[in-house]
This record gives structure tokens, sequence and C-alpha cells, in this order.
């Protein structure tokens, strides 16, 4: 029997592991909306969001069959959608240090204070970028936001491409000695707990 709506959750993820069409499209339309709010708040961009929603969409059709009856939908969505987010931010980063604390961070539990914990750091983070000089926050914004190469930012702001090079260096850099202050008091947090 397919479930509607309002449809118990167990039986909703039988109907998903057995590839019931039905059962994924009452999941997706439940919550899309919910998945695509949460990512948006960290990406700040429509697209961004979107894609990270629909990966986890796509995660989910893909890893259907391993999915517990136990198993809760909502919080197998978020986490999913959150492990995509530290990822992407992780790529945006490239930094060994960041990547040091998106490993501490994805190995916490998936309580409310873990979530609140990454959002200060990822504020931190922001203030951080948006505390370098403007040639240097545009080119690594250009490089690390919008996802551009360096000869698209050099065509863009007509310098060469040498230059986009020598202020991304400088631009991580910078941020690197900044974040290791950060992570030497997440540490020290961690510790005392």
């Amino acid at each position: 029997m397919m479930p509607d709506d309002t449809g118990d959750e167990r039986q909703l993820i039988l109907a998903l592991r057995e590839g019931d069409v039905g059962a994924y499209a009452i999941i997706y339309h439940r919550y899309f909306r919910p998945l695509f709010i949460y990512s948006l708040q960290f990406t700040k961009s429509r697209n961004d969001a979107e894609d990270i929603v629909h990966d986890v969409f796509t995660k989910l059709w893909v890893k259907r069959e391993s999915i517990r009856s136990t198993d809760s939908i909502k919080a197998l969505l978020f986490t999913i959608a959150r492990n995509d987010l530290i990822s992407s931010f992780r790529r945006m980063m490239s930094s060994p240090l960041f990547d040091d604390y998106m490993d501490h961070a994805n190995s916490l539990g998936r309580e409310d204070h873990d979530i609140i914990e990454y959002r200060e750091f990822e504020e931190s983070v922001m203030r951080i970028i948006r505390s370098l000089p403007p040639s240097q926050h545009r080119v690594f914004t250009m490089s690390r936001f919008d996802h551009m190469t360096n000869s698209e930012i050099a065509l863009k702001l007509g310098i060469n491409e040498q230059s986009v090079k020598n202020n991304l260096h400088l631009a991580t850099k910078f941020i690197r000695s900044k974040l290791k202050d950060i992570l030497h008091l997440v540490t020290l947090l961690v510790m005392l707990n």
C-alpha cells in the first residue's frame, strides 16, 4: 500500500526502499523547501542551495536500499545536507586548517549545539574574509564564492593573471593565520568538555 502525504514515516521508508517513485515524490515535496532554506542560510546563494538540495535527493535515491525502517527521513536528509555543505565549504576554503576543523565538526553528534558551533565558526571565517584588503577580498570572493578561474578574474578586473595569483596567495595566507588562532580556541574548548 502506497503511503499518502499523511502516511507514517516507516511505511514511506519501506516504499522508498522498494524503489517507489511516489514515495520519493512525497519525501521530495515534504522536505525540499526546509532543506533549501537550511542550505541557503549557509551558501547565501539560491543556485548553490538548490544544487545542494538536488544532490541530497539524488543521494537519497541512490542509497534508498540501505535506509533502515527505524531511520528518520528528516534527520537523514539534513545530515546529508550538512555533510554536503561542509564539503562545499571545504572546497571553497582549500585550507588544511579548515579541513581539520571540519573533520572535527563532522565527527560531532547531530545535536543543535554542534550546528550552532559550526555557524559561529563560519561567521568567524566570514569576518576574516571581510577584513581582507579590498583587492584581496575581491579576488578571493570571485575565486571561492563565484567559482571563477584566475583568467576570468583577471579579465573581469582588468589585471594580469599573476596579480590574481598573488592576491589569492596573500588572502589564503592571511585567512590561514587567523584560522589557526580560532582552531586553537576550539581545541581548548573541546578539551574542557
